[in-house]
């Protein structure tokens, strides 16, 4: 169905609109998918709704919130990450201000569609700002339950509860610290580096088979044999930082005999890489591996090469996600792709 028009929806007593909007939106991270985005991002709407690390699903939703007129519902199945995503908090905003959720059904990582993986959920929101209560009902046994409404979990959450000042859903349940204590306000928290990619993945290599390479070939990040291969000059190894690897960090230490080397092409040195013939190999060696490459500033450049001053500086740095907390402290100047 092609929609020519959107319905602003002005009032409670605006009826125009449709009663309700129901969805299986398209699941797709912007990484790597860029040119899906690109058309829409062009228009007013996409301008409007854009948000860095989103989905493109978010988009559906926002339409739908244009669309729906009041008291409307809104039925959406979509992946279930997004609910506490920093990409996610522009749409978690627009929910909040002219919606609430009816109910949630949490289906986790019970098999939905064949194809798709990844823990899923049902929203249901409806067009109006008074409701008090959200049914949450959980599904972890059988997916087949639904049908039935045997659930193995059934639980009132209070609106005001279930999107928090930070634009997160929360729908565990929690036993809420009150501090006035800000983390940010001790330590600065971010994301380390996004290669795009740091090796040749297995699924990277069977969507692009090439007998000149080979699964586990470093790109922007190099074995300590691969670096001895490339011969690089000293101009180039300027250009290389020690990198935690996965498997380098332990609760509480970090095995630096397991690191690799890391080409830190930010704005600056991929600029050296691409004009400056002391860094022939470095190109050579990124032209070669092109065609894996996914980074926007390809083939040259990290997709994000972040602060370079946040990695030199000690500090401390672990998985971003864990079932146990795994963190190490480093002084030793390495860089990560980790949280730190």
């Amino acid at each position: 169905m092609e929609i020519h028009k959107t319905v602003e929806i002005k009032s409670p007593n605006d009826c125009n609109g449709f009663d309700i909007v129901i969805g299986n939106p398209p699941y797709i991270k912007e990484l790597g998918n860029e040119k899906v985005f690109a058309p829409i991002n062009k228009t007013p709407f996409g301008k409007k709704y854009h948000a860095g690390k989103m989905d493109y699903w978010f988009f559906f939703m926002h339409k739908a919130l244009e669309l729906v007129k009041f008291k409307g519902i809104i039925s959406f199945i979509t992946s279930r990450y997004w609910i506490n995503s920093n990409g996610a908090k522009k749409i978690i905003k627009h929910i909040s201000e002219c919606s609430r959720f009816i109910n949630i059904v949490d289906i986790g990582d019970l098999k939905v569609f064949d194809n798709v993986v990844g823990h899923h959920m049902i929203s249901i929101l409806s067009k109006e700002t008074t409701i008090k209560n959200c049914l949450y009902l959980r599904l972890s046994e059988n997916i087949e339950k639904i049908e039935t409404s045997d659930f193995d979990e059934k639980r009132i959450i209070c609106s005001n509860n279930l999107i928090t000042d930070d634009l997160e859903i929360v729908v565990e349940q929690r036993n809420r610290i009150k501090t006035s204590l800000i983390l940010d306000d001790v330590c600065s928290i971010s994301q380390g580096i996004v290669e795009a990619s740091d090796k040749i993945s297995a699924k990277m290599y069977k969507n692009n088979p090439d007998p000149k390479h080979y699964v586990g070939e470093g790109i922007f990040v190099l074995s300590k044999e691969e670096t001895i291969k490339l011969n690089l000059n000293k101009y180039e190894k300027s250009l290389l930082e020690q990198y935690e690897d996965s498997g380098c960090i332990n609760r509480y230490f970090i095995n630096y005999s397991a690191t690799r080397n890391l080409i830190y092409a930010d704005i600056i040195n991929r600029k050296k890489i691409e004009q400056n013939a002391d860094y022939k190999t470095l190109k050579k060696h990124l032209d070669y591996m092109s065609d894996y490459i996914t980074s926007t500033y390809k083939p040259y450049g990290l997709h994000r090469a972040r602060e370079y001053n946040d990695f030199i500086k000690p500090k401390l740095i672990g998985p971003s996600m864990f079932e146990v907390p795994c963190y190490a402290f480093d002084e030793k100047k390495t860089f990560c792709w980790n949280v730190l």
